[in-house]
């Protein structure tokens, strides 16, 4: 586990800011529906997303000579929407941090009994079903195939624009 990231992250996730160029710049990639999901996410939500899809935007060189212009415009679309999958879930960031730590740490019988109460479950359980979820809620929103698909595989990538996705995700 990278702490000094983890402590960013966190501090993002209570203190989150967005801009007004950063709300232009969202309005400029999402059609109104998608804009909608976008603000249902929680705040935190909101500038992961945006961190995200910032960081695919400092790779354009890279990313453009591997995809069209409407394939990198959906690999932006798809990382302000990949974890819109937990708007259902109302998650605190206690719940995420808890779900972090968990994760980051060996099993053991005393972690695996935490593991089970309904707090920390509920993490957990959004993190496991997160992404088909948010796929699904992406199409609802009118966004492509190829978004939902880039969506639903952020964890488990097969694709280049896949693997660019989890790897910016990873980054923030």
């Amino acid at each position: 586990m990278r702490p000094l990231y983890r402590l960013r992250q966190c501090w993002k996730a209570i203190f989150p800011r967005i801009t007004a160029a950063d709300a232009a710049w969202i309005q400029s990639l999402l059609p109104p529906a998608a804009r909608a999901l976008f603000l249902r996410m929680n705040p935190g939500g909101r500038r992961h997303g945006l961190d995200t899809a910032r960081m695919l935007s400092a790779w354009e060189n890279h990313i453009r000579s591997r995809l069209s212009a409407a394939e990198y415009k959906e690999l932006l679309q798809a990382a302000l929407l990949h974890d819109c999958g937990k708007i259902p879930f109302r998650l605190t960031v206690g719940q995420r941090a808890a779900r972090v730590l968990l994760e980051a740490l060996p099993p053991s019988p005393r972690l695996n009994a935490l593991r089970r109460r309904p707090y920390v479950a509920q993490a957990l359980t959004a993190a496991a079903a997160h992404a088909a979820l948010g796929a699904e809620m992406a199409g609802r929103a009118g966004l492509s195939r190829e978004v939902q698909t880039l969506i639903a595989r952020h964890h488990q990538p097969q694709t280049p624009a896949e693997h660019l996705l989890a790897q910016a995700d990873d980054i923030c």
